[in-house]
């Protein structure tokens, strides 16, 4: 090979050096579709407070469920909300002890939703908002999911009380409680699971928080939706995101990363800072977790042990129960809701 021949290889060799990494960001950046209001931000001041209402009530509960009407899957989450979630809720749960319920969608679907929802916001202290307005860097925000996870979190900065309770549009309440039940001396009820359920979340947010996790298989830590948060830790949780990464604000780092969930993020932080039996009661679990497959699980039979669970108050119908329609999950639950 001639001099010539060997610079120009050279010469090849540290461009594609230099380039690699400028495209492996560009694909990092693409691949996560970061909405446009989080590029080009400069570092966070890590000092600065998070923005949020005082916690002024300590005796009621607030509600968040953000819903999006048109999803991947067959059930619309409106529907499920209208036919079973609010039910269930209007049914069952003490209403005196809620401050308000919160319902988060997208800014085209909020006047479907208040229309979905109305013959529930007077009794239930419904508010309906708007994403955007909640978490304004979301706008464009490609994945759905991440989105939910992100407002769950956020929704600590609107709300007063000190607890919030989370739902996702394929809970459904099955028993009677009120603050007392849930908040027994002011601890919150909680549901454990092993760690191994749902362990690459807990590392992904371990990464997210640049914390070590020791971890057993069977260790009992938090689980899925329905649960009940901290509003202040939450609030500081926001914070502790953007000092560990050096950057801000908290959402557009969560809007970048994948494989963490809220509840993970939560419960790793709290765990690092509190001590969860002074917080946690988890004498009796807060749901228990119930259809997953298919429909032949949901016989009467079944249905009825569902609304004679004594004092789990929960319970988790899946969203894409195959070969049931929402009408028929309806039909059969209809008579333990009126």
């Amino acid at each position: 090979m001639d001099w010539n021949a060997m610079t120009m290889w050279l010469i090849g060799g540290v461009l594609l050096c230099g380039l690699v990494p400028l495209a492996a960001r560009e694909i990092r950046w693409r691949r996560f579709s970061i909405p446009e209001g989080c590029r080009n931000l400069g570092p966070c001041n890590p000092t600065r407070p998070v923005a949020g209402e005082p916690v002024i009530v300590d005796d009621k509960l607030s509600i968040v469920l953000p819903i999006k009407i048109r999803v991947h899957h067959q059930h619309s989450e409106l529907e499920r909300v209208q036919r079973l979630l609010l039910p269930s809720i209007q049914k069952f749960l003490a209403l005196d002890d809620v401050h308000e319920f919160l319902i988060i969608a997208a800014p085209g679907d909020i006047e479907e939703v208040r229309k979905g929802v109305e013959s529930f916001a007077t009794p239930l202290r419904i508010r309906v908002l708007a994403d955007t307005d909640l978490v304004p860097r979301v706008e464009g925000m490609k994945s759905g999911w991440a989105k939910q996870q992100i407002l769950k979190l956020a929704a600590a900065n609107l709300v007063q009380t000190k607890h919030y309770l989370v739902f996702d549009a394929d809970n459904l309440m099955v028993s009677p409680a009120g603050f007392e039940q849930l908040c027994p001396g002011g601890r919150a009820r909680v549901t454990y699971e092993p760690y191994r359920i749902h362990s690459g979340w807990y590392r992904g947010s371990a990464r997210v928080l640049r914390y070590e996790i020791d971890f057993e298989r069977d260790d009992s830590v938090l689980g899925v939706t329905p649960q009940i948060l901290h509003t202040d830790i939450c609030r500081k949780l926001q914070r502790e995101i953007e000092i560990r990464n050096g950057k801000a604000p908290w959402e557009c780092l969560l809007a970048r990363y994948r494989g963490w969930s809220e509840y993970t993020l939560y419960w790793l932080y709290m765990l690092k800072h509190y001590d969860a039996a002074e917080l946690y009661d988890d004498a009796v679990p807060l749901h228990r977790e119930c259809i997953w497959h298919g429909a032949d699980e949901l016989t009467p039979d079944f249905i009825e042990g569902l609304f004679d669970s004594g004092d789990v108050p929960f319970k988790v119908l899946q969203s894409r129960i195959r070969d049931l329609g929402i009408g028929d999950i309806q039909a059969l639950v209809r008579p333990y809701l009126e």
